[in-house]
């Protein structure tokens, strides 16, 4: 998927969102946005308010189990983290944030009206980006090239 983006836009971006579970998806992606762009990408990493395993792993420095209420971002809702996920993401993402189920699910509702049918775990990067209180926090100014995956189609 990294590589098929890559090959399919004129410039590189300047900030990848890629929604996270256990990681798989946004570590594959992460190592193919360093290879393709290298480090001037920046990788931000979005979880579920409810699922942090990733959070709190970076956190710890080592693997932990989360727990919490279930997520409408059902395929994210993941309280654990993959071991390998986590050794690449602990070295390659820049930042990890956090997506309230309701702010993914106001989303997912604002997709549709522009005809993009997607679940609340596939539009988890875009709803982060959207909701988020001081962009330039990521480095994020009007100049930026941002990329979110929507990873899914309709359920």
């Amino acid at each position: 998927m990294g590589h098929e983006v890559a090959d399919q836009i004129a410039q590189p971006p300047t900030h990848v969102f890629l929604q996270a579970g256990v990681g798989g998806l946004a570590a594959s992606c992460t190592v193919t946005a360093r290879a393709c762009w290298g480090d001037d990408v920046q990788v931000v990493v979005v979880e579920p308010l409810w699922a942090p395993a990733l959070i709190e792993s970076i956190k710890a420095g080592r693997c932990v189990d989360t727990s919490g209420p279930v997520s409408s971002m059902g395929r994210l809702d993941c309280k654990t983290p993959s071991h390998l996920a986590l050794k690449y993401l602990a070295l390659e993402a820049d930042y990890f944030v956090t997506i309230d189920d309701a702010l993914v699910e106001d989303c997912v509702e604002h997709l549709k009206t522009l005809g993009v049918e997607t679940t609340p775990s596939g539009a988890a990067g875009l709803a982060a980006l959207i909701n988020l209180d001081d962009p330039a926090k990521l480095g994020i100014t009007d100049h930026s090239r941002v990329l979110c995956y929507i990873s899914e189609g309709p359920a």
